[in-house]
């Protein structure tokens, strides 16, 4: 309804209100219209304008304050009793008189009321998120979310109204347990109030085979574009994606190569197979597999010289098993088993993983090699890499993330129940093979050894680090959590961490697990008991073949 008074816009109004009629009691037309009902400022509801005046639930209300309410309807502005008191009450004894004279009150409630002051007790409103502390991102990806859920409304302005005007009660998936665990980890690598280099860290934890958010943290306080310069403060959700309030994303580093391994995998190859891993560059002569190019193959000209890389550490150059050459996150042995698979197929079951950067598009690129080894474009988030490392930790299944699992009325009734959104991806073996893999990343002999959480057959992870060491991470999982784990800067982009004070200590060389890697293992050790921790399924010998 709106304020244009013509014949037509009175006859939509009539049919609005017998359309309701029909379908609604008049308890629950009363109930819908006190919950969106003006009171005054930006106070919609009686449950918010309790809260505002007086600091209580409406359902506590006395009779003064609920005829003061009640007063308001008329003119919210004229009688707002923080700006004119003295025609709040008397509006308010007028309704006091009515509710009286109608049987609603008796003599002493009337008389009572009557001679009661207005005494307010003016809570100023909360910020939105801004005040639910060390959860006010996750409350923000809450509020991001539902404004993307049309059944909430048609529109993007009626699921904000429904967010701020419908009394609604939602039930979230977090881990109250879990988000006070993940921001202690955070903090621990660079508290926000004493953060002047920029470093931020970041972590996100799902429960595989359902999608549930169970926490959601980041090292800086909740903040606006009014405070860019503000160190200890962001309005970007490092966690998540744009489109729920977040960044582009992070370069994942080699955090990416569990899907080459995965692909080989699904080729028929081995994890024992033998990989050449002494080539430290392709010739522009060489051509890549690629089935969905013209002649099936990609030949990389974006260099004279072909496609040159190095590893992160010295050495390494030498034949082994691919599952040696990704514990060891050697790139000579990544590009070995990459010129053995198809890019296209890469490129395929990427997409099929939901390996998505923070706008939403494919986080891998054939003809830019070097995302093979996560040196993206854009970058992804926590959020969806936790969700892509849950497929293999639930045996193949991707879930859609979600933190949400139902919403209710003020009336308790579910208004509605969200379900998990699950798909198989992968076949059970191949994301079994990858656990057998990526297990021994965190055990003896492993590139992240002394980042174990103590279950040697139930625990994986994979670290990840791009070129300068700007970006890092740990991401792994057990069969009952998969947790990404993150630090960077986002404000200085590319600027690396070698060489940076961080809370205290300053590195020379700083890897996937050295921050990143500390804080996934803080979290899963404190939190990982608490779900699923049985051993991985082991893989066929199919999957564990020499050849």
């Amino acid at each position: 309804l709106n304020g244009n008074k013509t014949y037509a816009a009175k006859i939509r109004e009539m049919k609005l209100a017998i359309s309701m009629e029909q379908n609604k009691s008049k308890d629950e037309i009363l109930e819908g219209y006190l919950n969106i009902v003006n009171l005054g400022g930006s106070n919609y509801g009686v449950e918010a304008a309790a809260q505002y005046y007086w600091g209580i639930s409406a359902k506590d209300l006395n009779v003064a304050q609920s005829a003061l309410l009640a007063g308001l309807v008329q003119a919210p502005n004229v009688y707002d009793p923080t700006v004119n008191p003295e025609l709040a009450r008397e509006r308010r004894d007028i309704v006091l008189g009515t509710m009286l004279r109608d049987g609603k009150i008796t003599d002493k409630e009337y008389s009572d009321a009557i001679a009661s002051d207005i005494k307010l007790n003016v809570h100023t409103k909360s910020q939105g998120c801004s005040l639910a502390g060390d959860k006010a991102f996750f409350c923000r990806y809450v509020v991001n979310y539902l404004l993307q859920d049309e059944s909430l409304g048609a529109t993007a302005e009626l699921r904000n109204t429904a967010i701020k005007r419908g009394g609604l009660k939602v039930v979230t998936t977090l881990n109250p347990e879990a988000q006070t665990a993940a921001k202690q980890a955070v903090d621990s690598t660079q508290p926000a109030a004493t953060n002047w280099n920029d470093v931020n860290s970041a972590l996100t934890s799902v429960e595989p085979g359902t999608g549930r958010v169970i926490a959601m943290a980041q090292n800086t306080d909740l903040g606006s574009p009014a405070d860019a310069n503000d160190h200890s403060k962001t309005e970007y959700n490092y966690n998540v994606d744009a489109a729920y309030g977040g960044t582009p994303g992070f370069q994942p580093g080699s955090t990416f190569k569990p899907i080459i391994l995965a692909q080989w995998l699904i080729s028929g190859r081995g994890a024992n197979a033998t990989v050449n891993g002494t080539q430290l560059f392709w010739p522009t002569s060489f051509g890549w597999n690629a089935k969905c190019y013209e002649g099936g193959k990609y030949y990389y000209t974006g260099q004279p010289n072909g496609w040159s890389y190095k590893n992160a550490v010295n050495g390494g150059l030498t034949y082994g098993t691919a599952a040696y050459g990704i514990r060891q996150s050697l790139n000579s042995y990544l590009y070995g088993m990459l010129s053995q698979i198809d890019l296209c197929d890469v490129h395929d079951l990427s997409i099929k993983m939901h390996a998505l950067d923070g706008t939403g598009e494919p986080l891998h690129s054939i003809p830019n090699l070097g995302t093979n080894i996560g040196g993206t474009t854009h970058g992804i988030s926590p959020l969806t890499s936790a969700s892509m490392y849950a497929i293999f930790a639930s045996e193949g299944k991707y879930c859609t993330p979600r933190p949400i699992e139902k919403i209710t009325k003020t009336n308790g009734e579910t208004m509605k129940e969200y379900q998990n959104q699950c798909e198989q991806v992968l076949d059970p073996d191949i994301a079994n093979g990858v656990s057998w893999v990526l297990k021994g990343v965190i055990q003896p002999g492993g590139s992240a050894s002394q980042r174990g959480i103590g279950l040697p057959n139930g625990s994986a992870a994979k670290t990840g680090t791009n070129d300068n060491s700007s970006q890092t991470w740990q991401v792994g999982y057990t069969r009952g959590l998969s947790t990404a784990s993150w630090v960077g800067s986002n404000n200085l982009g590319f600027r690396s961490l070698n060489g940076v004070g961080i809370n205290g200590r300053v590195l020379e060389y700083v890897d996937g697990a050295t921050y990143a890697g500390a804080q996934w293992q803080s979290f899963m050790k404190t939190i990982a008991p608490k779900y699923n921790t049985k051993d991985f399924t082991a893989p066929s010998d199919k999957i564990l073949s020499y050849s």
